[in-house]
């Protein structure tokens, strides 16, 4: 959501919304097969695709009439990018994707706000999954079996701590010091496991079991809402 568009990233594209009335302003593809994830972030939206990390910022208001579709500030050159960016103060993390996911490892790329290279760091796994601190941490969840959690500071990329788990582990979520994941404690398993780790640290510090598959989690208002494939949310206190 921008200030005055709503941006919806689908396969192979962008598309932009009118805020308030919902209706459609622009189309944009930035090339490359897959799914493309927007961000929003410094008056611009920042877009990982299956290409390039594009920054794109509105036209001047004349041009603006003409064509409402974006126009691209810089582009963030290396691999194939296919996370989403990950905004942490003035740079933006993104995760690419290895030529062979034999080698089980991921580079991690981190930008300034103008699209120069700040730092890259190799992380083991081939999950992309990226959350961001208040602190300036990076957290990446690989979520093969075993799957990897790891932090990285966003000044330089050094890990911070490192945490392994014999099950898959989806994308985390950051509420305040607490880093949420959910995923399955045994291959097959019918019900999976939420765990909370000390941002800081990596220690585990609660576990709860849900009933189903933990598609998607939520903190606000001091829960943890989590979304399950058997029909169910349930908040945790």
């Amino acid at each position: 959501m921008t200030d005055s568009a709503l941006v919806l990233g689908y396969h192979g594209g962008l598309a932009g919304f009118g805020r308030d009335e919902g209706a459609h302003r622009w189309t944009r593809s930035p090339g490359g097969l897959g799914w493309v994830y927007p961000a929003v972030a410094h008056g611009r939206l920042y877009v990982g695709s299956p290409g390039p990390l594009y920054a794109y910022e509105r036209r001047s208001s004349v041009n603006r009439v003409v064509d409402p579709t974006p126009r691209v500030a810089w582009e963030g050159r290396g691999p194939v990018f296919c996370s989403w960016p990950a905004v942490a103060g003035d740079r933006l993390v993104v995760a690419d994707r290895e030529p062979s996911f034999d080698e089980g490892t991921t580079t991690l790329w981190a930008f300034e706000r103008d699209g120069t290279p700040a730092w890259r760091q190799r992380v083991p796994g081939t999950g992309r999954a990226l959350a961001v601190t208040p602190g300036g941490t990076v957290v990446v969840s690989a979520g093969e079996e075993p799957s990897t959690v790891l932090a990285c500071d966003v000044a330089d990329g050094a890990v911070k701590w490192r945490r392994e788990f014999d099950q898959y582990v989806r994308e985390p979520v950051v509420a305040g010091d607490v880093v949420l994941v959910a995923g399955s404690p045994a291959e097959l398993a019918r019900n999976e496991v939420v765990r909370a780790l000390d941002v800081d640290t990596g220690e585990g510090l609660w576990q709860w079991e849900v009933e189903g598959r933990a598609e998607r989690l939520a903190a606000a208002g001091g829960r943890v809402y989590v979304g399950t494939d058997s029909g169910r949310v349930v908040a945790l206190a």
